[in-house]
């Protein structure tokens, strides 16, 4: 079969290797110019299957692709665009944009089906707005700020009033205008529900992540998407997650002729499922988690799912699967994050806090704080450039499944960083017991020779909210405690 691959940084590549190595012919387009500059996947990929742009990619396929798949949201025009075309396209669409980017909509949409939500401002973009809303809400004392589109990474806002608000006055001061919304801090379990849809329809059986979002171990430090996954596939046809949270979307996912992934983030306590935002494209790095389950060829499932002819998941749901984020620093930090770190350090220090000595262990890790001279108060926050050219080396008989991302080969062959963001590999393994899966994860990371690698090694801990949604009465797995 024939595959395209639209992404707008290349997300997929490992997923278009491991589908080319299944006997399919692939071909990967990947929209930003810098990623494609630098080289990436160079060696792992034939350069023709790494066009320049989309008509080529279309051209090295020599015809229509039995299935073309989008990794991730912002070209939802162009994935729409060719669905007019007839063509077999899975992932991506202008409804999972707004889904995404516009948090009042997403959330309008849970209200609509029935899923319960904590109380939400509308869009706002000033200090004085977000006052103003606390004030019509005073018996509310947490609360959690969200920023909407290219400021959406650094959402993850919580605390108090007065703590809210201090972090929202210098935040909103480095850019104008940005957009956010208010929550409620809702206490509780945080669990994402993914499902399939194939044409319309929900494919059973639905998969749930619990995730590490934190950079470092002990949750220290800003969100950066995901550093750990635990994932796994429900036996129950229509488990008590689903039924309360993304269950209810079914109508709603139909009528929008809706073809691709979808991931509910909730939290779970004793008063049921509350959302909190959708992820309508694959999660990263519970995908590879994900791939760990499958009981059948990738590039099979993929093609039958944007024809939309999936009907069933071929997942095992008598395993456990586990995935850890190998990256070099500073990454997974990117620009945003700097205003987000400047603005925690600056807190500390109106607090009469020394962060001197948080500065020079950030400064380990790619991240320098300068001081102004003379009062040596917190000045800026610099993050150093991702290495490049780097000696990658990979054991020979993996324990676990290595998904290389931020690599390519040089001109002797060796495989070496390429300098994209840093994040070189996810390892994923699954086993009939969380503890072997996060054993043999580990096992391979250790194997892998790279200086200076990093990674998380306590997301196998998300198992004792697992314990906890079970004393509410939630499905989990046993091997999660085992």
């Amino acid at each position: 079969m024939k595959f395209l691959f639209i992404s707008p940084s290349g997300d997929f590549l490992p997923v278009a290797r491991r589908v080319k190595e299944e006997g399919n012919d692939v071909a990967v387009w990947i929209k930003s110019a810098r990623v494609r500059g630098l080289g990436i996947y160079r060696g792992l990929l034939e350069e023709h299957e790494l066009p320049n742009t989309l008509t080529q990619a279309f051209e090295v396929l020599g015809g229509e692709p039995d299935a073309i798949i989008f990794d991730h949201i912002g070209l939802g025009d162009l994935a729409d665009e060719l669905r007019q075309h007839n063509l077999p396209v899975w992932g991506a669409s202008k409804v999972a944009d707004k889904l995404e980017e516009d948090r009042v909509f997403g959330l309008r949409v849970m209200e609509q089906v029935g899923i319960k939500i904590p109380l939400t401002s509308p869009h706002l973009s000033s200090l004085a707005d977000a006052q103003s809303f606390m004030r019509q809400h005073p018996d509310i004392e947490k609360w959690v700020v969200k920023f909407e589109g290219e400021n959406a990474p650094r959402s993850t806002v919580i605390g108090e009033i007065e703590e809210v608000l201090d972090m929202l006055d210098t935040l909103l001061g480095e850019g104008e205008g940005s957009k956010f919304i208010l929550q409620q801090f809702v206490e509780g379990v945080e669990i994402s529900t993914e499902i399939w849809v194939s044409g319309g329809q929900i494919v059973d059986p639905a998969n749930a992540t619990l995730e590490t979002k934190p950079y470092l171990a002990g949750n220290i430090g800003p969100n950066t998407g995901c550093m750990t996954s635990i994932v796994w596939a429900y036996e129950e046809a229509v488990p008590k997650i689903v039924e309360e949270g993304i269950g209810k979307m079914a109508d709603w996912l139909e009528q929008q002729g809706f073809n691709g992934p979808i991931d509910l983030n909730s939290i779970v306590n004793d008063d049921g499922v509350w959302g909190l935002e959708w992820t309508p494209r694959h999660g990263y790095n519970a995908v590879y988690a994900l791939f760990s389950l499958f009981d059948d060829d990738i590039g099979r499932v993929l093609a039958d799912a944007a024809r939309g002819q999936l009907k069933v998941m071929p997942v095992r749901t008598d395993d456990i699967a586990y995935a850890i984020r190998v990256y070099l620093p500073p990454a997974p930090f990117v620009d945003f994050f700097t205003g987000d770190i400047l603005e925690r350090l600056m807190q500390l220090q109106r607090r009469g806090e020394d962060v001197k000595a948080i500065a020079e262990a950030l400064s380990k890790v790619g991240i320098e704080v300068n001081f102004k001279r003379g009062t040596g108060e917190v000045a800026s926050v610099d993050l150093t450039e991702v290495a490049a050219g780097e000696l990658v080396v990979l054991p020979d008989a993996p324990a676990a499944d290595i998904w290389l991302l931020d690599v390519k080969l040089d001109r002797a062959g060796r495989l070496v960083t390429a300098g994209m963001d840093g994040i070189i590999c996810e390892v994923s393994a699954a086993a009939d017991r969380l503890s072997v899966a996060v054993r043999l994860c580990e096992q391979t990371v250790n194997a892998i020779r790279l200086a200076g690698k990093c990674w998380r090694n306590d997301g196998h801990l998300r198992a004792f909210d697992a314990a906890r949604l079970s004393g509410l009465g939630y499905e989990v797995p046993h091997g999660l405690f085992r």
